[in-house]
């Protein structure tokens, strides 16, 4: 059989065939170049980074959102409780318990939203809305870095989207996740207005900040990667000597960047807080590269990771390269995730969250157009169809998640409002823990709908407008010593997490302060087989959960009706 070249593909099929990025195209096509496409016309880009591909992609990329009314995403319940103590009238029990109080830190970004937003379209709605938004705008931002920088060459930006959906998201981390997003669409924005100096200064001036105050780590992405755009596409780090012209040429190019470092400046001047632990751990960042996708499935998920490795090590080897300025953004912030603590003032998973950024541009940056046409468009149909797939597998875990939340939430139909709830969730670890019940702060969601003390909130000042005002205890009034785990996995990964504390659900009861509450809310766990205490009156259970009423007369005695009235303390 005659062997037939790329090359002959691409001549025999001059009317379905887009050479420039391996796909097929209903019409006759122009190769894509670097040339700016004028508004309105198609000419020149690739079927993928045409506009209306880019807009269903990304609307795709939400889809599992319609699934579920509350996104299965593990912090945000704890969210959705900080904005229930956000929102509360004057009046509201939370009132008693939490206090909230807009403050200048460097996490407001979607806090600043539901505030904007709450009251046409009601709390659920409004954080739903919002997360739905971030893989979406992720997607969005991938494919328009893509048009932007590498049009003729963006053969691996379907492996690129798989990373919208990723660890970091799933850990329901919404203002970094918002922030990365909206820094990966300014970056593409400031590339797009290179000819425009004096607009590009003035949009730049009033983006950054919005984005550091965002989230500090999302939004400093943004800043370090335009700067690094900007030093290698000027070629002055391979220099060793730039001269004085090129450097005010960088500098008169980059000037805007300064807002971002001013507002971190006056972050600090005002910070009113000592921030939390740091520590740093190499054996984490290792774990961060091979749970970047980690979702539903360890095979699919590390397979998903090592197979977007090799097509970018094939590109590379058949000469698909970053150049032009498009590799700095990614040795930026490779950098950055080497140096930077695991965890920080308080902030846990800090390079964890760095590791979709770099897979992302350097997928959608890569340069294929010097690549065989027909590899370019195997890699970007197998990036397509593996989107497809982890897109189906996420829609229907939703699904199973929407169901796993309805049963678990019953048992607010037997908390009154205003109580006080103690909560105790099972983890899991090891393989066993790869699929996450995602149910780590479900208890929050009593916050919301029964104004409700609960100790999954978390409690730190430098990063957060929050005061946990009710503290039963020196440590079980708030995240994560509501945590509870297997005999099996005490004392597993403190290398990676040297400061982490666990316990198992027989070594936590013993100290947890009882008689300065009302309810046990026990999660993915039970008591201890031989655990007895008269106080705890069971009034629901499921499967793997159960609600304790804490009997206050077994607890102080011989106490008035009026007294429980009140809830003294005994």
């Amino acid at each position: 059989m005659r062997r037939v070249s790329c090359d002959h593909i691409a001549e025999t099929h001059p009317r379905g065939y887009d050479a420039a990025n391996g796909l097929w195209r209903g019409r006759r096509v122009v190769l894509a170049s670097d040339e700016p496409t004028p508004p309105g016309h198609t000419t020149g880009v690739p079927l993928l980074l045409q506009w209306r591909t880019i807009i269903a992609l990304s609307i795709l990329a939400a889809v599992p959102f319609l699934f579920t009314p509350l996104p299965p995403l593990i912090d945000l319940p704890g969210h959705i409780g900080q904005f229930a103590i956000q929102t509360a009238a004057p009046s509201s029990p939370l009132r008693n318990f939490y206090e909230f109080h807009w403050a200048f830190v460097l996490n407001l970004g979607v806090d600043a939203l539901v505030e904007l937003l709450r009251q046409p379209l009601g709390l659920v709605l409004t954080v739903r809305l919002i997360a739905a938004s971030i893989p979406a705008l992720t997607v969005f931002g991938v494919l328009l870095t893509a048009r932007t920088v590498n049009r003729s060459g963006a053969a691996a930006a379907p492996w690129a989207m798989l990373f919208a959906w990723s660890e970091p998201l799933n850990y329901g981390f919404l203002n970094y996740t918002l922030a990365a997003a909206l820094s990966l669409i300014s970056y593409a924005a400031w590339t797009t207005l290179e000819r425009r100096p004096f607009l590009r200064a003035s949009v730049f001036l009033l983006i950054q900040p919005a984005m550091i105050v965002a989230h500090a780590v999302g939004g400093m992405l943004l800043p370090m990667m335009i700067g690094s755009y900007e030093l290698c596409r000027r070629n002055l780090v391979h220099r060793r000597w730039p001269g004085g012209a090129a450097v005010v040429r960088f500098v008169g190019a980059t000037w805007p960047l300064s807002a971002s470092a001013m507002t971190v400046a006056v972050w600090w001047d005002t910070r009113h807080g000592s921030g939390g632990t740091t520590s740093y751990s190499f054996l984490a960042k290792i774990r961060a590269v091979t749970h970047a996708l980690r979702d539903q499935s360890q095979f699919l998920d590390v397979a998903s990771v090592a197979a977007a490795f090799a097509i970018f090590c094939f590109g590379y080897a058949k000469g698909a390269k970053l150049h032009g300025g498009r590799e700095g953004p990614v040795l930026a912030v490779l950098l950055t995730f080497l140096i930077v603590p695991t965890r920080l003032s308080g902030s846990s998973l800090i390079d964890m969250r760095l590791v979709p950024m770099i897979a992302m541009l350097a997928l959608a940056q890569q340069d294929w157009s010097a690549v065989c046409v027909r590899a370019r468009s195997l890699t970007s149909l197998l990036g397509l169809a593996l989107f497809a797939i982890r897109l189906s597998v996420t829609s229907t875990a939703f699904i199973g998640y929407a169901k796993s939340y309805r049963m678990e939430l019953n048992a607010l139909k037997y908390i009154p409002v205003g109580a006080r709830v103690l909560n105790l969730t099972g983890r899991l670890c090891g393989s066993a823990g790869w699929r996450s019940p995602r149910l780590d702060h479900l208890s929050s969601m009593a916050v919301l709908e029964r104004q409700a003390w609960v100790n999954t909130q978390w409690d730190v000042g430098d990063i957060q407008s929050l005061t946990i005002r009710y503290r039963p205890s020196p440590v079980f009034y708030h995240d994560p010593y509501h945590y509870v785990w297997p005999q099996r996995c005490i004392g597993v990964r403190k290398s990676i997490y040297p400061d982490e504390q666990r316990h198992t659900i027989a070594q936590s009861m013993p100290h947890l302060p009882i008689d300065r509450a009302d309810f046990l809310w026990l999660i993915a766990t039970s008591l201890p087989s031989r655990y007895k205490n008269s106080q705890l009156v069971r009034v629901w259970q499921s499967d793997r959960s159960s609600l304790y009423r804490i009997n206050r007369l077994a607890v102080c005695g011989t106490v008035t009706k009026a007294a429980m009235g009140r809830r003294a303390l005994c």
